[in-house]
Parts: C-alpha cells; structure tokens; sequence
C-alpha cells in the first residue's frame, strides 16, 4: 500500500485497527530483545493502536517514562508503578507525576511507539513531532514497538523524521542497517 501524507497513514491505520490485536507475540518478541539489554531505557505506557509493554519492563533494567516538557519530552524513573503516581499528560499519555529525572543523553535506549514504521525503519507518530525533537542526536537505540499490521514496506517521511535502529513487532525483531 502507497501513501502520500502522513495523515492518510493515521486514517488508515486508525480505521484499520483488528479486533483482536496480536500482543502476545509483540511481547514474546520484546522480551526477548530486552532479554540481552542492561542500563537505562526509556519506556512507554501504550495509548490505543499501541502494543501494551508493560508485562516486558525488567527489573534489570533502570526503566525511564516521558513526560511532557515544553515541546519536547524528558524521562522520569516513577517513585512506583501504583496507579497515583500517574497522571494522563495534555496528549493523553500516562506520565510519571513524581520521580527522578534522568538526562537523555545517559539512556541506553528507548522504546518508542508509533503509529506505523516502515522496513527501512521509517517511523509515523502521532503528529506533534515530540519523539522526533526529542531523539534527534540521542546516541541510544531507538526501538520501534509495534503491531505487525503497522509495518509497510515505506512511508512518506521528511527530512526531521528519525529513523530507529530496530523493530519488534509481534512478526519479530528486524534489527535495521543505517
């Protein structure tokens, strides 16, 4: 399937959503990629069209959530994971209402969701360019989580969209040239 913008890839995506929705494999195949991980990462709590990973944040792993920042996100280690020290942030997103920041240039790598992703490692958010700003420069893995229903072969992008190392999606892990 062939896009021209970004926003027939939302609409698509959005109107095209399975009922039954393959998390299982999305999370057998993200545990086993975080299986071989350490240090500091950026996770996500998943809005709708998004895997849900909590079930795959390892207690190996120093885990740092987004918060809205301006125009741009920092990531918060959350004082627990009880439902109060959450709070749903001005694009919906669950945040960390209190907790320790960390700087991004220390996080090993971030798990980053999407709408859709490409084969080249092309990603399409939400629309606001937050993960986009955020990332430019970021010496970590950038990991797109996803639906396989989400992947095509190419997506129209420009020139500010990053690009992520890796994609697990529940048809596997495609670690990407760049």
């Amino acid at each position: 399937m062939q896009f021209q913008t970004k926003s027939e890839v939302r609409q698509h995506i959005i109107s095209q959503t399975p009922a039954a929705l393959p998390v299982a494999g999305v999370l057998k195949n993200l545990s086993q990629f975080l299986d071989y991980q350490k240090g500091s990462w950026a996770g996500f709590r998943a809005l709708s069209q998004e895997p849900a990973v909590e079930g795959c944040f390892r207690s190996s792993i120093h885990w740092y959530f987004p918060k809205l920042q301006g125009l741009a996100l920092e990531f918060v280690k959350p004082v627990d994971s009880s439902l109060s020290s959450w709070n749903r942030s001005d694009l919906g997103f669950q945040e960390p209402s209190v907790g320790t920041s960390i700087s991004i240039e220390k996080l090993d790598g971030f798990l980053v969701p999407g709408l859709a992703f490409s084969e080249k490692g092309e990603r399409i958010g939400r629309g606001k360019g937050f993960y986009d700003r955020t990332l430019k420069g970021m010496p970590g893995l950038k990991v797109g989580v996803c639906y396989s229903y989400q992947l095509f072969a190419e997506l129209p992008v420009e020139d500010h969209d990053i690009k992520m190392d890796v994609i697990v999606s529940d048809r596997g892990i495609t670690w990407l040239k760049r």
